[in-house]
């Protein structure tokens, strides 16, 4: 009956007595009168309690048998429940010291996950080398912003570009030099461009530049402005050398080269290649669709 019932703590130590001595002579002090107890119902409340208890011989040993009894309070009895004091107040406080902790596990989980996932994102539409975009992003962005210039009739221009003789630098100053080339020519136009504007390593050291709401003409100016500035950018190695390098840029826009995506791009690239076939370090404007 003890260990079934949470009894006040100062009433416990009375119950143990009373317990242990029914056990070792037989003898119930308890009975046939009742202790009035103060008990703790599992819920929380408080209420008022009768213990009778009794002794019973069985196969030579005692065991108490008892009653217990509420006589007041309880979850049907509001106006006589007390709430939980004492040994309560610190399973509520342990509880609530338990929650804080598990709130914070939660934020600085859901912190990590939210960082992750934007590492995962970074690394699934930029470029590992120079941090532009990759190709596949580029494309989903262009073809999003394709859409809304032709439903708009708004214009939109692209350029390609392509480092000229960048074969020759990787051969006579090897793969890292290359590398740091690409990535200092990276720096380069984002410096350059708008921030409407955005870039991609499209492959290799071949790069698209997509411009919104920017026509022909004007996608023609940056460019060449853009290859100034790469034809004056000098690139310094570890070992104090500088190297400078040329771009050849080919430019489309919509409506002037169609009004499909890959039709810009195509007559971007052959621009491009125009561009290099007259003589590289050169801006060449692809031809109006007829």
């Amino acid at each position: 009956a003890f260990y079934a019932l949470n009894f006040v703590p100062r009433y416990r130590e009375t119950v143990r007595e009373k317990l242990g001595a029914i056990l070792e002579t037989g003898n119930s002090p308890l009975y046939p009168d009742p202790l009035r107890l103060e008990a703790t119902h599992r819920e929380g409340y408080e209420f008022t309690a009768e213990l009778s208890l009794v002794a019973v011989k069985r196969q030579d040993k005692w065991h108490a048998v008892g009653l217990i009894r509420a006589i007041s309070g309880g979850a049907g009895n509001a106006q006589n429940s007390r709430p939980l004091k004492g040994a309560g107040d610190t399973l509520v406080g342990q509880r609530s010291a338990e929650l804080v902790q598990l709130n914070e596990q939660l934020k600085h989980e859901i912190y990590e996950r939210q960082r992750m996932e934007k590492k995962l994102e970074h690394l699934a539409t930029r470029d590992t080398l120079t941090g532009l975009y990759n190709r596949n992003e580029v494309e989903r962005r262009i073809k999003k912003d394709m859409a809304l210039a032709v439903r708009y009739e708004h214009p939109i221009s692209f350029f390609l570009m392509d480092i000229d003789y960048f074969k020759q630098i990787n051969d006579r100053y090897g793969h890292q030099a290359g590398d740091r080339v690409l990535r200092s020519l990276a720096d380069t136009m984002n410096k350059s461009v708008r921030n409407t504007d955005y870039i991609a390593r499209y492959g290799g050291e071949e790069f698209v530049v997509v411009l919104p709401e920017t026509t022909i003409s004007m996608a023609e100016e940056i460019a060449e402005r853009l290859r100034n500035e790469v034809d004056d950018t000098a690139i310094e190695f570890d070992d104090a050398e500088r190297l400078s390098i040329t771009i050849s840029v080919g430019v489309s826009a919509y409506p002037e080269n169609g009004e499909v995506w890959t039709e810009l791009i195509k007559a971007a690239d052959s621009a491009m290649y125009a561009a290099k076939n007259h003589g590289r370090n050169r801006v060449c404007v692809a031809p109006r669709l007829s």
